[in-house]
Parts: structure tokens; C-alpha cells; sequence
């Protein structure tokens, strides 16, 4: 984090806030903790961190509160694409495995168990009303895993 901490998540949904060298300080209040929900990714942004799993997405802002160091900005965000927008209709697993933030901040983009690359602009601030849009990077043309990347200077 960008205040030298450290925050470590659960396989149940629960995060913890320590310091560097592993020691705890405090549980995040609005963890996601359930039996259901396990934690695949994290990221970090400048005013917090973002987690997935499963199908969902929370984001979490520092504040002041000693006893409860961050909390939840929004509400949490499932992932979702209407079916016209890929011919596997709604078969799809968005379970999340990995992610990653643009420079800016302003999208998310993440790998689900299905092996799609998408993307999501969701808005890191409160009172936001927009709906977070789901979109593919590239098409919906692939429900393998990936075996390699190249990438061509001239192109």
C-alpha cells in the first residue's frame, strides 16, 4: 500500500491490515467474509485497494477511523455482460482470477476462470451513480487457457 502496509486476504473473504514486517494491526470491518467467497486478486489504487473473487468486485478508501483503517466505497459489484454482447450467451464463468488498473484509474481489467479478458470502468468515489459497464478487451473468441504472447516491435 501506499502508506507502507501490508494487506493480507483469506480463501474466506477476510482482510487483514498489518505492517511490513507481518504484525498485525487490524481486520477490515466490511470484508467480504463468507464461506462462499474466497479472495483471487487485489490491487492497489491511491486512496486504497480493490479485491475479487468469484463474480464480484470491492473496493475499499482509507479513512481516519484507527479501529477500522478502510472502508467499502461502494457496493460491492457483480460481474455481468448482457448475452447479445458475446455469442456463449450467459454460460459464461466470470469468476475473477486475476486483475490489474490502468494508470489513470479508471478501468479494472481482469481475467475470470473462463479465460476472457475484460474490462470495467467502475467509478472509485462515493456518491457515484454510474453503472459499471463490462466490456471485452478483444472479443469473446476463446475458452482455453493461454499458452503464450509475443509482441511485434514494427506493429
Amino acid at each position: 500500500m501506499a502508506d507502507g502496509k501490508l494487506v493480507v486476504c483469506t480463501e474466506a473473504g477476510e482482510i487483514i491490515l498489518c505492517e511490513t514486517d507481518g504484525s498485525f494491526l487490524a481486520f477490515i470491518e466490511d470484508s467480504p467474509f463468507n464461506e462462499s467467497f474466497m479472495i483471487e486478486s487485489i490491487v492497489t489504487f491511491s486512496r486504497g485497494f480493490i479485491v475479487a473473487g468469484d463474480a464480484y468486485i470491492y473496493a475499499f478508501e482509507k479513512c481516519e477511523d484507527q479501529r477500522s483503517p478502510y472502508r467499502l466505497i461502494i457496493e460491492p459489484i457483480s460481474v455481468s455482460i448482457e448475452s447479445k454482447d458475446h455469442p456463449l450467451g450467459s454460460n459464461m464463468n466470470y469468476q475473477i482470477t486475476s486483475m490489474t488498473m490502468s494508470h489513470s484509474e479508471d478501468y479494472i481489467y481482469f481475467i475470470t476462470r473462463s479465460n476472457q479478458l475484460l474490462k470495467v470502468d467502475i467509478p472509485l468515489y462515493d456518491g457515484a451513480d454510474q453503472k459499471p459497464k463490462f466490456d471485452f478487451v478483444h472479443c469473446c473468441f476463446h475458452t482455453q487457457e493461454i499458452t503464450g504472447l509475443d509482441v511485434c516491435i514494427r506493429k
